[in-house]
């Protein structure tokens, strides 16, 4: 948290990607318009997860949910 409120100009989440791009050509000065392309994602390509590997990620995440 430190990190980011002292060495970052700015920073943004996956979840507000729109939002984030925004701030970063405010921040920044970015004066190009912003074009970018999304990828499709097909359904075989998603996986299932079991309740184990779930349990890791969540446990691997909570800095992640602290900031968001």
């Amino acid at each position: 948290m430190h990190n980011l409120e002292k060495g970052c100009i700015s920073f943004g989440l996956a979840k507000r990607f729109y939002d984030s791009l925004a701030l970063f050509q405010q921040s920044l000065g970015w004066r190009m318009p912003i074009v970018f392309s999304s990828a499709k994602v097909r359904s075989q390509n998603i996986i299932q997860m079991d309740d184990l590997v779930n349990e890791l990620i969540v446990r691997r995440n909570t800095l992640d949910e602290k900031l968001y």
